[in-house]
C-alpha cells in the first residue's frame, strides 16, 4: 500500500514537473489539437476559445 501510494506520488511529481517550463510558467503546446477548435484543457466558459494555426510558429 504505501509503495503504491509513493510510486503515485512520485509520477505525479514527474507529470507536474514536464508541464512548467525552467521558470515555472506553464507552457502551453497546441500541436496535437485540431485548427479551429477549442483546445483540449479548455472551456469556453468566458469567451470563445479556438486554436489557431500559424505557419510562422517553431
Amino acid at each position: 500500500m504505501v509503495r503504491r501510494r509513493l510510486i503515485a506520488i512520485i509520477g505525479m511529481m514527474l507529470l507536474a514537473s514536464t508541464a512548467f517550463s525552467q521558470d515555472g510558467n506553464r507552457l502551453w503546446t497546441f500541436d496535437s489539437d485540431i485548427a479551429g477548435e477549442i483546445a483540449k484543457e479548455f472551456g469556453n466558459d468566458l469567451g470563445e476559445w479556438n486554436v489557431l494555426a500559424d505557419s510562422t510558429a517553431p
